[in-house]
């Protein structure tokens, strides 16, 4: 079996609160303060943080769920942006010849 992918892994972590609906992308360093470290396996994650803002209403504020960005997530996006540009330069000329 291989090891866990660490929190430290990821790009960027997605936190998102399913009670209050609050959301936030934040750098993987950042959790650090709030109780995990950059070793932490990303499965584990959730269960250690809580939602601020449902803290200070006096609300548990456990039920949160994160999702980790990659740095090959963002290789695909810029891919992807040059794929569309591309084709809306290509649909241009297309115009322009009368193609």
């Amino acid at each position: 079996m291989s090891e866990e992918m660490p929190l430290g892994a990821a790009l960027r972590i997605g936190v998102e609160c399913a009670d209050c609906g609050r959301d936030r992308w934040l750098q993987p360093a950042q959790l650090v303060k709030r109780g995990v470290t950059l070793h932490t396996p990303l499965r584990t994650v959730a269960s250690r943080l809580s939602c601020s803002s449902c803290r200070t209403e006096g609300l548990p504020g456990k039920n949160v769920t994160v999702q980790a960005f990659f740095s090959r997530d963002a290789d695909r996006l810029r891919a992807e942006a040059e794929v569309l540009r591309s084709q809306v330069a290509l649909s241009g000329v297309s115009r322009a010849t009368g193609a």
